[in-house]
């Protein structure tokens, strides 16, 4: 980037550090910005970070989501753009400026999602609109879906799939999670299958197994929707499936094989993989 790209991306930062800022200036920084290459962005987001004050990202924030149309999207769009920033930041000073900055979001945007804003929606495949089912497949993050066919299945008999929305972003589903109702703890996706697909009467199933949790948006990681969504779709289910006695997740363990392969012996773990039904065992893919 060229020392003129350097200077407008300066400016256009500096423009927001003022105490007040005309609504019409605020549209063309966000175009402005939005326009950027990742570089230019980079520049953008350290001016911000290194010449703010203690109160002004507060201020800054308000700003932007009162003056801006869509501009609570353009808050989170920023921060994902501020942590991709922070990764590829070496400089130390630079480092402490940015996570500065990106912690003030982080938690402004905590405050406005919190779980009283949030909108908890069924999505089914009946009634749902086309666009939104095309981001349930596009953001599934766990188990992917390879077709409309296999979508409809893990929205048919015996499957749940539940989705936040704020009103700022009405047509954005924030995290969404699968839920599958069986006869009893699952111990696979296999068992979840084929248990979902021979299930007669949903008031049959006495648990309830959260299979897969996807979170849509960079800009919110930290802000912790994920644990409020799975406690409101228990709450629903309740209500709507008193049978339901048995609430459980079907999830990876982060570093659990790292810690297999050191503190268990790769026979034991055979003898239980192999009773559990799992197939030819293989330490390296458990």
């Amino acid at each position: 980037m060229g020392v003129r790209g350097y200077e407008h991306c300066s400016v256009l930062s500096n423009v927001l550090l003022v105490d007040f800022v005309p609504r019409v200036i605020i549209k063309s920084i966000a175009a402005s910005y939005k326009s950027l290459d990742f570089d230019s962005k980079q520049v953008f987001l350290l001016t911000l970070a290194r010449d703010l004050h203690v109160d002004a990202p507060t201020l800054l924030f308000r700003q932007l989501l009162s003056q801006l149309d869509g501009g609570m999207l353009f808050l989170v769009h920023l921060r994902a753009d501020l942590r991709q920033v922070l990764g590829k930041t070496s400089n130390s000073k630079d480092v402490v400026v940015l996570r500065a900055l990106d912690q003030h979001l982080q938690s402004f945007l905590a405050s406005w999602f919190s779980v009283g804003f949030l909108r908890l929606e069924r999505v089914t495949y009946e009634q749902s609109p086309g666009a939104l089912l095309e981001k349930i497949i596009r953001y599934e993050a766990v188990h992917p879906v390879g077709t409309i066919i296999e979508l409809k299945r893990r929205l048919g008999r015996g499957r749940r799939c539940f989705a936040f929305f704020h009103p700022s972003v009405p047509d954005e589903p924030l995290v969404f999670v699968h839920v599958a109702l069986v006869p009893r703890l699952a111990d696979s996706m296999t068992y979840i299958k084929e248990a979902t697909e021979q299930l007669a009467d949903e008031h049959e199933a006495n648990a309830a197994i959260f299979y897969s949790i996807s979170s849509t948006q960079p800009g919110l990681q930290g802000v912790d929707l994920g644990n409020f969504l799975i406690k409101q779709v228990a709450k629903r289910l309740q209500e709507d499936l008193p049978n339901i006695s048995v609430y459980s997740t079907l999830s990876p363990i982060p570093g659990f094989t790292a810690w297999l392969h050191l503190t268990v012996p790769p026979t034991v773990v055979e003898v239980v993989h192999n009773h559990l039904g799992l197939g030819t065992f293989k330490l390296d893919r458990f």
